[in-house]
């Protein structure tokens, strides 16, 4: 990827601001997208759930509005990455989210859907799973330095955000040197892998490179991830205490 301007990265986010805002106007209504992915998803539309994937954005694009040819102009260049080679656009039948870096621009769209695929994601050119992590605009209400959790999967990340905590995802089980950059931005990390066997693996052998003030959290039960964690107990105090405590790995009972 080469180097870009000032103003060629303002251009770049400035289309995918047009690219969002026709896709919005193209969604079903918002509570209906939401309740659907709660349905999906086993979430409870009791909690803070419902108004934590409103406020990252959700869409579901109708096709009876949605106009597949009308984004080609904006994306013009290709950089954006909204189509596949025989133009089709990528996420017509997925919940379409955005990522976005840490003063809330728009860089990628991501679709998810219970398939076998779960994930696409628009090879945008700002976008590389190994360069940023999903949840970085939290980072323009929160400051720099301020505790955050770490974890492995988009839900996960957002489960934990409905519990009122912030925090930031790898989007999957690799971390590199960009990761450990990204690291500085925050003041302690707790990290938290899945509970299977490749994120047992990660802790065993510090696989993530966390900072020597930074844990783990793992938990002796074979529920699989935080995300599940989070449906099936009240994790809130636990979690709250997990920002305090000082040990390498934190293990819950």
């Amino acid at each position: 990827m080469s180097l870009l301007s000032r103003e060629e990265y303002r251009d770049y986010c400035k289309r995918f601001d047009i690219v969002w805002k026709y896709l919005s106007s193209c969604s079903y209504e918002v509570n209906s997208v939401v309740e659907k992915i709660c349905e999906l998803r086993g979430y409870s539309l009791e909690g803070s759930m419902p108004e934590t994937l409103k406020n990252i954005g959700f869409l579901y694009l109708d096709k009876e509005v949605f106009d597949e040819q009308k984004l080609k102009l904006v994306d013009a260049k290709g950089d954006l990455g909204l189509y596949s080679t025989e133009g089709k656009f990528l996420l017509t039948t997925r919940f379409i989210f955005p990522v976005k870096d840490m003063l809330g621009n728009i860089i990628a769209l991501i679709g998810w859907f219970p398939d076998e695929k779960k994930y696409i994601t628009t090879p945008s050119r700002l976008f590389s799973k190994q360069g940023i992590f999903f949840g970085m605009e939290q980072l323009s209400e929160t400051g720099i330095g301020k505790k955050y959790f770490l974890v492995e999967g988009i839900f996960d990340c957002i489960s934990i955000r409905s519990l009122g905590f912030n925090c930031v995802a790898l989007m999957g089980i690799s971390a590199n040197n960009n990761s450990k950059v990204l690291y500085t931005l925050f003041s302690r990390l707790v990290a938290i892998p899945d509970n299977d066997k490749q994120g047992r693996k990660v802790i065993e052998n510090d696989l993530w490179g966390i900072p020597t003030n930074a844990s783990y959290l793992r938990w002796k039960n074979n529920v699989k991830d935080i995300d599940d964690m989070i449906k099936f107990y009240d994790m809130s105090n636990t979690l709250s205490d997990a920002l305090k405590e000082k040990d390498r790995v934190l293990v819950i009972d």
